[in-house]
């Protein structure tokens, strides 16, 4: 395995254990996908337990070891292919679409929101969503992410909000 696949993991298996601190639980109800998102029944990199989900219902896609700069949020680089805000927010809907399939197939009411967590080295963590799903699913999460310092951008023709990931998980303690 390569180095930068060893730091996705740990930072996977970093953001899993500030969840379980969060909820005050233990890896039985928070991991790391074994399979990061490629089996059928996992949706992003973090795997929650049916009664985690029902207080925090995401879809975790995490993201570490990228350089994300201002100009990707704003300006002509926003679009830019070589934007990793852009490969991201692939991943994230590729996830997300994936689960509405599962969803609809198993015949499961719940509905999760997509999210990325991101963060390079030495560098603080944010949280982006996806601001249509997020508004749609949770009216009242979108309004609390509202009152905390946020970046929003549009890319891909979807307006991310981007808040610092203390913050968000402040939310649920």
């Amino acid at each position: 395995m390569n180095r930068n696949k060893q730091k996705g993991k740990r930072f996977e298996e970093y953001i899993a254990e500030k969840l379980r601190k969060t909820f005050l639980v233990d890896k039985r109800y928070i991991t790391r996908a074994k399979s990061s998102g490629i089996s059928q029944e996992e949706f992003g990199d973090i795997v929650l337990a049916p009664s985690i989900i029902e207080k925090f219902p995401f879809i975790i896609e995490c993201k570490f070891g990228y350089d994300i700069k201002l100009e990707y949020y704003i300006g002509k680089q926003s679009n830019n292919k070589s934007n990793p805000l852009r490969k991201f927010l692939v991943q994230v809907l590729k996830e997300y679409n994936s689960y509405t399939i599962y969803a609809k197939k198993y015949n499961i009411d719940s509905k999760l929101i997509p999210i990325l967590i991101f963060s390079g080295a030495y560098k603080d963590i944010y949280v982006s969503f996806i601001e249509s799903i997020t508004k749609e699913l949770d009216k009242k999460l979108y309004n609390k992410l509202k009152k905390f310092n946020y970046i929003k951008t549009t890319i891909l023709d979807y307006n991310l909000i981007t808040v610092d990931f203390n913050d968000f998980i402040s939310i649920y303690k």
